[in-house]
């Protein structure tokens, strides 16, 4: 997994502590053992200045939910998701072996899944910002004791 140094900031830099949301297709919940995967990588990460693999396997899970998705997009997926689980399981599982097909990407699929992954983490940034600005007016209109 490759994580960029180019972008505007890091989770940490925006309020120290504050862990970025999984970013999903709207209307759709990814599978808990996905956000529970997704967390322990972005505590793992925290001045990474991309989204991950990961990621981008979740917002895909969520995204193929809601339509179909194209050629190129499933091919990512696959990718994605063999990459997942030979990390995970150290292979890929049995029943699973068609993903031995997606060992690679194409030069067009490969940037489209980093457009992915910097609109994900772009996401995640505007999410936490906004919740570090409504903690700072949480606090402002605390009374002092």
């Amino acid at each position: 997994m490759s994580y960029r140094k180019q972008g505007s900031s890091s989770y940490s830099r925006v309020r120290p502590g504050l862990r970025p949301p999984v970013i999903h297709h709207p209307g759709w919940v990814p599978p808990d053992n996905l956000v529970k995967d997704v967390k322990a990588e972005v505590d793992k990460h925290p001045e990474r200045r991309t989204a991950s693999d990961l990621e981008a396997m979740t917002y895909l899970n969520t995204a193929a939910s809601a339509a179909p998705l194209s050629d190129q997009w499933t091919r990512i997926y696959m990718y994605v998701c063999r990459e997942y689980m030979v990390a995970k399981f150290g292979k890929v599982p049995e029943g699973t072996e068609f993903l031995n097909e997606y060992k690679t990407l194409r030069p067009d699929d490969v940037r489209e899944l980093d457009h992915l992954k910097d609109w994900i983490f772009r996401a995640q940034q505007r999410e936490l910002k906004k919740k570090a600005s409504a903690g700072r007016v949480e606090s402002a209109k605390k009374p002092e004791k």
